[in-house]
């Protein structure tokens, strides 16, 4: 599949006799009225802006009635790019409920410091702007172990990870993610590493210390990091796994 252009050239037929371009519509636009001249008045949609004629054209058509002169215009559509509005890690704390570590596109990778599922689990959720559709995903680790399956509900891509191993920086990428008007690959970095609470790319004593003021406090939006087992409660089972992990950082 090609990436679509931003800028594409549409070319608009409309009888001789009448110089205005009718109503048309798709799934990705829609153009009630236009004028033919180069200062075409400016319309708009969802997915895209019609930013005026670009000129008038005129030619012959090929169908009955053969022959016949036809007018219209070459405007210019600018597509809506594939735009992701959030990128979490996702993990529930038992009956306290699901909490999620932010993941950002760019700069330095957020950091999923709570322990793996089964099989060295996690779970990644895209949220696009608009429903979308992907051909899959690529994904690069350290071992080349993990693994990944995804699946798409209207605007949400969740990514179901398999075989991942503590103390590195995952390559996510999803591919031919299409809103329907554009098409990207969307990258999302995500590192992993156990215990490292405060999120700076190294567990310490500091991660300790944060584990321990938060023991037998209630698991909530504030400090749910603490919960490095993700049993719903913060206790000294978390302590002993932090302290366990002391030392270590990613690469």
């Amino acid at each position: 599949m090609k990436t679509i252009p931003s800028l594409i050239c549409l070319l608009l037929l409309a009888p001789v006799m009448n110089l205005e371009a009718g109503p048309r519509s798709s799934a990705n636009y829609n153009v009630p009225t236009d004028t033919v001249d180069s200062g075409g008045a400016p319309g708009a949609s969802v997915n895209y802006q019609h930013i005026g004629s670009a000129g008038l054209i005129a030619g012959l058509s090929t169908a009955a009635p053969s022959l016949e002169l036809k007018h219209g215009y070459i405007a210019q559509l600018d597509l809506a790019p594939v735009q992701v509005l959030t990128a979490v890690s996702r993990k529930t704390h038992g009956a306290v409920g699901a909490f999620d570590v932010n993941l950002s596109l760019s700069g330095m990778a957020g950091v999923e410091c709570r322990a793996a599922g089964a099989g060295g689990s996690h779970q990644v959720v895209v949220t696009f702007a608009s429903s979308v559709s992907a051909d899959g995903i690529s994904v690069i680790s350290r071992d080349g172990l993990a693994g990944a399956s995804t699946s798409v509900s209207g605007a949400v891509v969740t990514i179901n990870l398999t075989a991942v191993a503590n103390a590195q920086t995952l390559g996510l990428t999803l591919l031919q993610v299409n809103n329907g008007s554009s098409t990207a690959d969307i990258s999302i970095p995500m590192a992993v590493l156990l215990g490292d609470t405060n999120g700076n790319g190294t567990v310490s004593s500091s991660d300790i210390g944060q584990v321990k003021s938060q023991s037998g406090l209630a698991v909530s939006a504030a400090n749910f990091r603490t919960d490095v087992n993700v049993s719903g409660t913060i206790s000294a089972s978390d302590i002993g796994q932090v302290k366990a992990q002391s030392g270590t950082a990613l690469p």
